[in-house]
């Protein structure tokens, strides 16, 4: 495999733009901040009605929005989800 000689500068550019990108963005690779059930359940890969029993269950914790309730989901609390589950916890 062939190597560049990268210049130092060059170097610093290309350090700088990736650390700006990972905190623009999380674990997920997710810049947005809520999310829908629909949303969610396509992150999980599992049915919305799954996103539903998590709520239900304590799993996953949601905020209802507005009169009509809508239902949202932080990053955070994703993140958070992710990470007990990744960690048997």
């Amino acid at each position: 495999m062939k190597t560049k000689n990268v210049s130092p500068r060059l170097l610093q550019i290309l350090v700088k733009r990736e650390v700006r990108k990972q905190m623009k963005s999380d674990s997920l690779g997710l810049a947005k901040m809520v999310f829908t059930k629909p949303e969610v359940a396509e992150l999980f890969n599992v049915s919305e009605r799954t996103i539903d029993r998590w709520r239900d269950q304590g799993i996953l914790n949601a905020c209802n929005i507005g009169e009509r309730s809508k239902v949202l989901f932080s990053k955070e609390e994703i993140n958070n989800t992710l990470k007990r589950m990744n960690h048997g916890k």
